[in-house]
């Protein structure tokens, strides 16, 4: 595989705009050398430096300890999946989260308008945990999957309603686009 690709693929993941980094591939790594005339081997690993400031190293290292990532590797892939779940969010792909309400169950018809929403909502509503929290609280947690401003827009809407203390939603991919 020419460098060139591999260093446009990656900086294309870092997207565009100024970067404080150097980006420089040492080794791409092939999991089997040889192939049939014709086939094109596609690394399973690609490994590059990035050159960066020592407060801000030292900054990651103890950001990646406490996360407890194992090594700088999984904390910047998990940088990257963050990123392209993000991504699917704002075009508005299928995407999967949970919708989570704190309310208060003696709010006026609050119970009733939040089963009507979700019921309304069949498409996209998958599930729902009711959990009584104590004798005036509720917790309820909704997951949901369909195109990213269908939920956010469902979930503002019961989020927004009267009676409810907190609300929250929490996106991510339903998987297919990320490895």
């Amino acid at each position: 595989m020419d460098r060139r690709v591999v260093v446009e693929s990656a900086l294309a993941l870092l997207g565009p705009g100024p970067t404080n980094c150097a980006l420089m591939v040492n080794r791409v790594s092939f999991g089997v050398l040889r192939a049939p005339k014709g086939v094109l081997l596609v690394p399973k690993t690609i490994r590059f430096s990035v050159s960066i400031e020592k407060d801000l190293i030292d900054a990651f290292d103890d950001l990646c300890s406490r996360r407890g990532w194992t090594n700088r590797s999984e904390a910047v892939r998990d940088a990257i999946r963050r990123q392209l779940v993000e991504q699917e969010w704002e075009a508005g792909e299928e995407v999967v989260g949970i919708v989570t309400l704190l309310y208060d169950h003696h709010a006026a018809g609050l119970d009733k308008q939040l089963t009507e929403i979700q019921h309304e909502a069949l498409g996209i509503v998958i599930s729902t945990t009711h959990v009584h929290i104590d004798e005036r609280n509720c917790l309820e947690c909704i997951a949901v999957r369909g195109e990213a401003r269908q939920i956010e827009e469902l979930a503002h809407g019961m989020i927004g309603l009267k009676g409810v203390k907190h609300g929250e939603l929490v996106g991510t991919s339903t998987g297919k686009k990320i490895h």
